[in-house]
């Protein structure tokens, strides 16, 4: 909030070609190049937390494209390449998925790969929309370090609250409810049989 308040970003009208597909398709290629990198050196250290960024990464990128194809799907089909933002969708949403997937199963622990991955998507749909849309942000030395303190209060607070969230489950399991203990339910004394004379008998025959 401190940094939408602050940069006050501005998008004018631009036109965007299909030719935005290769730097953002070389940088999807980049990121998972890195996660390969990190499964030769250490699968169970690096791994989770390179594919977490290349999720961040690959969902930055989607946030791009639906924005565009919310002003290109009225146009229908005519010629089928002015939809070219919807074929990148359906290429690199399923991609996030998985990766997103893949992140969470190869690590026990999910703050840091929960951290990266959110910190990250917000970042680089900033930085396309300062490079390729042309948005405007207050530029001001002093709006400079607000942003900047915004961007970090964000962080840290997405990191806080990720590494928070495991403690308390830890919590929660470390101290269980204790159960209830049942009750044994009293049962009703059986009647006295009856003697022989038809007269229920109260006990032995008084001598």
């Amino acid at each position: 909030m401190l940094f939408l308040a602050v940069a006050r970003p501005q998008s004018p009208p631009v036109s965007v070609g299909p030719s935005i597909l290769l730097p953002l398709g070389l940088a999807s290629a980049g990121v998972i190049a890195l996660c390969l990198v990190a499964w030769r050196l250490s699968p169970k250290m690096f791994l989770p937390l390179s594919t977490a960024f290349a999720c961040g990464v690959i969902f930055g990128i989607t946030a791009f494209l639906l924005k565009e194809l919310t002003q290109t799907i009225g146009l229908g089909f005519n010629p089928p390449s002015q939809q070219w933002p919807l074929y990148a969708f359906i290429i690199a949403e399923p991609l996030g998925f998985l990766l997103n997937q893949n992140a969470f199963q190869e690590s026990s622990l999910i703050a840091p790969v929960l951290a990266i991955r959110t910190v990250t998507d917000p970042l680089v749909a900033i930085g396309i929309g300062l490079v390729w849309l042309n948005e405007d942000i207050a530029s001001s030395p002093a709006a400079i370090a607000a942003e900047l303190v915004g961007l970090v209060v964000r962080s840290v607070g997405v990191v806080a609250l990720a590494y928070r969230s495991p403690h308390l489950d830890a919590a929660t399991t470390a101290s269980p409810t204790p159960t209830a203990t049942p009750t044994a339910t009293p049962t009703a004394a059986p009647d006295p049989a009856p003697d022989p004379k038809g007269q229920p008998s109260d006990g032995p025959p008084a001598t």
